[in-house]
């Protein structure tokens, strides 16, 4: 029953979700990927502030790696 109402919050806030997703199969599960470590970091980020909230707060460092968000293959720094 958990998983069936994580997947339902995972589908409303991430409608892309909701259809088929019409791409290869790697495609297809980078994208659900990225939606549920996006989903995850917005559950923490409500827990942390005891709500939800948008954007960083200011003079907060961020770091998408302590948050399991891996940088992308190519992306140059």
């Amino acid at each position: 029953m958990r998983i069936e109402m994580s997947f339902g919050r995972l589908t409303t806030k991430w409608r892309l979700l909701r259809k088929t997703l019409n791409y290869k199969l790697e495609k297809n599960a980078k994208i659900v990927r990225v939606c549920t470590k996006l989903h995850n970091y917005c559950i923490r980020m409500e827990h942390k502030d005891g709500g939800g909230r948008s954007g960083i707060i200011e003079g907060e460092e961020f770091d998408p790696v302590e948050h399991g968000i891996e940088p992308m293959a190519g992306a140059g720094n």
